[in-house]
Order: C-alpha cells, then sequence, then structure tokens
C-alpha cells in the first residue's frame, strides 16, 4: 500500500448549457491530487458453479479507520457489489482524493472523509469466495422534464416527445375539469349518515302520527 501523487491538469472548455443552450467556457485549472494504491495479490482460484446455477467468484472487501479510532468502516456492501478479482498476479485498488491544505479530501464509496496532514490511516483486506445476485428488477420509468421559471417560483412538468407515456398514445387524454359546488357536495357526501337522517325523520313522523291517534281516542266519550 502507498500514496501516490495522481495531480493532473485541466484544459480550457467550451460546452453548451442544455438547458439555455448559451456557450460557456470552462477556464482551464490545476488539481492537486492523490491516491491511495492498495495492491492485493490474488491467490488460485477456479471459477465454482453454486447452487441454483449461480457462479461462485472470488471477491475482496476493503474496511479502513483512522490508526487511533476503534470502529473499521467498509468500503463494500453487498447490496453494491464488492471489489472483483482481477485477472493476472494481483488486484489493484486505488481511490483518489483531492489534495488541499486541509488534506486529502476522498470521495469514494464508503469512504467519504477528509484525512489532514500527518494522518495515518490502518487497512484490511478481507477474501471471498461466493455469490450476488438479484431478484428482480424494473425497467426505467417514462422520463418527466422539469421546467422552472425565471422567477423560481412556477413549476411545469410534462413527458418528454421521446419518452413512452404511461396512457397510449393513440388513446385521447381526458382535460381534467374543476368540479362544481354541487359535484364536490354530491360526491363528498356520507351516505351512511344520508341513510341516517331519513331513517330519523321516518321515525320522527311515525311518532308524530301515534301521537295524533292516541289524542283522538282519548278524547272519544266513554
Amino acid at each position: 500500500m502507498k500514496l501516490i501523487d495522481a495531480s493532473y491538469d485541466i484544459p480550457s472548455t467550451t460546452t453548451i448549457d442544455p438547458y439555455t443552450g448559451k456557450t460557456v467556457t470552462h477556464e482551464g485549472s490545476h488539481v492537486e491530487a492523490r491516491k491511495i494504491e492498495i495492491k492485493i495479490k490474488n491467490e488460485p482460484f477456479t471459477v465454482q458453479e453454486g447452487t441454483a446455477n449461480w457462479t461462485a467468484y472470488y471477491q475482496y472487501n476493503i474496511r479502513w479507520k483512522g490508526h487511533f479510532e476503534e470502529e473499521w468502516h467498509q468500503l463494500f456492501y453487498a447490496s453494491d457489489g464488492y471489489l472483483g478479482r482481477d485477472s493476472g498476479a494481483e488486484t489493484v485498488f486505488a481511490p483518489e482524493g483531492e489534495y488541499t491544505e486541509e488534506g486529502l479530501k476522498m470521495d469514494t464509496r464508503g469512504m467519504y472523509t477528509t484525512l489532514p496532514p500527518e494522518a495515518q490511516i490502518d487497512f484490511q483486506v478481507e477474501a471471498m469466495i461466493g455469490y450476488v445476485h438479484r431478484v428482480v428488477e424494473s425497467g426505467w420509468s417514462n422520463t418527466q422534464t422539469l421546467t422552472i421559471s425565471s422567477n423560481a417560483i412556477a413549476v411545469s412538468s410534462s413527458p418528454s416527445p421521446g419518452s413512452s407515456a404511461i396512457a397510449s398514445p393513440n388513446q385521447p387524454t381526458a382535460t381534467p375539469t374543476q368540479p362544481s359546488a354541487e359535484t364536490r357536495d354530491l360526491a363528498g357526501f356520507d351516505w351512511e349518515k344520508v341513510a341516517i337522517v331519513v331513517l330519523s325523520v321516518f321515525v320522527g313522523v311515525l311518532l308524530v302520527l301515534v301521537g295524533v291517534l292516541f289524542r283522538k281516542v282519548s278524547k272519544k266519550p266513554s
């Protein structure tokens, strides 16, 4: 394992802004960069067929920590995939970071940190034989294009012409209309409450009729 000077110069370039169509000039600069090169000696291995027709491969994992730290930090996980074994006598892993006055700024998977000058970092390597597989995945969704107005308040979204729409391209799309007050009231009305109200009115009328009949019967001469 060693630290390599990977500094480089960026020449001046011009590009077209994809949102405004204007020409943008990017001034050249010099970037101070360093690589942490880790070379792993490969052990002899023959690819093996695993269960359910999955192939077992030889893979590596790497973890790191500050020399005076107790907790280790892994660079690779099964969900994202491990470091594959290179063909040949060794496997090389060399993450690169920008070097500034603050130190070496690493921006690689599992190692988002700034290593200050004179820092000491511990590394360990783990070899594994096995397989990682994906059960099922969907295709890509339709493309949505976002347009932001100049005042950065009004925002609209529409499918790109080249994307596949959710509805059939030959099927007309209904234009949404604002429902009237009557429609909103009818759509939002609770029919269970309607039944209770009607039943209550019916019982009330029945009680009134019974009361009237009772009064008539009580007024008849004995």
